[in-house]
């Protein structure tokens, strides 16, 4: 999910703004915002808005001072028709907030708007509704914004791409943005199946075809890890971490099943370094006492990426170091769990307990 609020946090009948329609709202917000956009043209009612990260002091208290001039300006920039009112019972919504509502235009064209800003620790929320006036939002606004304020105050979410320290998901309820799936088969995932752990069913293909899961890095050096829940027992069926520059070029890091002779070491730890669309160097199978769990954990270091497994998550072994091309563009880090050529009509599992991004200043 690369998205503040997702489809799925909205009633039936909402869908997503186009990608026009979201250049268009990213011009009035920074450069490094994430923005999202749903509507209801049956009922005449959008919501969308933008997550900024504010990361010193300053910036943070400069937009908590701001927050109600900002208000007022976009009560005025939308054509308000009467003075805008305060939206009662947010005193315990995120760090700082201020909100308002009002009515634009007049008889049948009367539009609600409601606007809640609020910035929880490093990111501010700005978030717009609006529906025709009279009627009862079908998605309350104060109802999406604690969604958001309980989203952040749950995670550490660093959201600019340009500058970031550390950044997890715990998989408690929601993707964290910013997450976002390659070509996602919604009902091959789940957060519910096994509460605390994201389920990503194994698919039958190779990695992007169905429910790969990225998000992006600086491309700086930079450290991934997670623990996965999962035991393959048949070729090629892998689960765990990927470095993702394209579906030609890319490492992945998991536990897998691999049964050909001199090279594979049957249910092991296996680091894969594909270029070109071929695997280059070796494929370091490791044998390991766990046959069903791994802690993983890939680093970048200039052109180099080492590899280590953990049983325990304290205790790390280096499983081994390939060296990529100069020019490779790391496009995305995420999650794995595909490849079950062999028997793709099986519902196999792979539940991811945590994520963690870790990048160099």
């Amino acid at each position: 999910m690369d998205t503040g609020l997702a489809l799925e946090d909205l009633p039936e009948g909402f869908l997503a703004m186009s990608a026009q329609e979201l250049s268009n709202l990213q011009q009035g917000a920074p450069p490094n915002a994430i923005t999202f956009g749903f509507a209801n043209e049956t009922i005449y009612q959008a919501v969308m808005g933008y997550l900024i990260p504010y990361h010193n002091r300053a910036e943070q208290t400069a937009f908590d001072a701001m927050m109600p001039d900002m208000l007022d300006l976009f009560a005025n920039a939308y054509g308000a028709t009467m003075p805008p009112e305060t939206i009662p019972g947010l005193e315990d919504l995120g760090t700082a907030r201020a909100a308002s509502t009002f009515v634009t235009g007049s008889g049948s064209s009367a539009e609600h708007w409601d606007i809640i800003l609020f910035r929880r620790n490093e990111t501010g929320v700005f978030l717009f509704n609006f529906y025709p006036d009279g009627d009862e939002p079908a998605a309350s606004t104060v109802g999406l914004a604690r969604l958001l304020d309980d989203r952040l105050s749950q995670k550490l979410v660093t959201l600019s791409v340009e500058r970031a320290s550390i950044w997890r998901d715990d998989f408690d309820a929601v993707l964290s943005p910013p997450w976002r799936w390659i070509n996602e088969n919604p009902a091959r995932w789940s957060l519910a199946e096994r509460p605390g752990y994201l389920r990503i069913f194994v698919s039958p293909y190779v990695f992007g075809q169905e429910n790969g899961l990225l998000r992006p890095v600086t491309g700086g050096n930079f450290t991934i890890q997670t623990h996965v829940l999962f035991e393959p027992d048949t070729n090629f069926q892998i689960a765990g971490l990927i470095i993702y520059q394209d579906a030609n070029n890319r490492l992945a890091l998991g536990r897998a099943f691999c049964d050909i002779p001199n090279n594979c070491v049957g249910n092991g730890i296996y680091f894969d370094n594909v270029q070109g669309g071929n695997l280059a160097g070796t494929n370091f199978a490791t044998s390991v006492d766990s046959y069903n769990e791994a802690y993983l954990r890939l680093e970048r270091r200039g052109d180099l990426v080492t590899a280590f497994y953990s049983s325990d998550g304290v205790t790390w072994f280096e499983i081994g170091t390939h060296r990529i091309a100069l020019d490779f563009r790391v496009n995305g880090v995420g999650l794995i769990a595909c490849q079950d050529f062999n028997t793709p009509g099986r519902d196999i599992p792979a539940d991811f307990d945590f994520f963690v991004l870790s990048e160099d200043d």
